[in-house]
């Protein structure tokens, strides 16, 4: 993948142990950003997308993700940034990695 637009986008989808299916939390960390305001923790049920992030993002929200088989297994449970805005040049780029998702009830 091009650098630049990683850089752009701050992250890199690496995978999604268990596949579609699985059931997990989105925790919004700041509820006074405009980006969230008004928008409470909930619950999906879709892929859960194990990233590489830049540190140089502000992350809004994030999901507890498991200590999944695979190579990440090592790495053990982590808050995994799923929304986050990134700095490029002049512009703000806004970024979810909640997709496919439906809100479970």
């Amino acid at each position: 993948m091009e650098v630049d637009y990683q850089f752009m986008v701050g992250g890199q989808w690496v995978a999604h142990p268990g596949n579609d299916g699985v059931s997990y939390n989105v925790h919004i960390l700041d509820r006074d950003d405009p980006l969230t305001k008004g928008i409470s923790d909930f619950t999906v049920v879709s892929e859960q997308y194990y990233m590489h992030v830049d540190p140089a993002v502000k992350v809004h929200a994030t999901t507890p993700f498991p200590n999944a088989e695979g190579p990440y297994q090592t790495n053990g449970e982590v808050d995994m940034p799923v929304v986050w805005t990134k700095r490029w040049g002049v512009k703000e780029e806004y970024i979810i990695t909640v997709w496919d998702m439906y809100l479970k009830s």
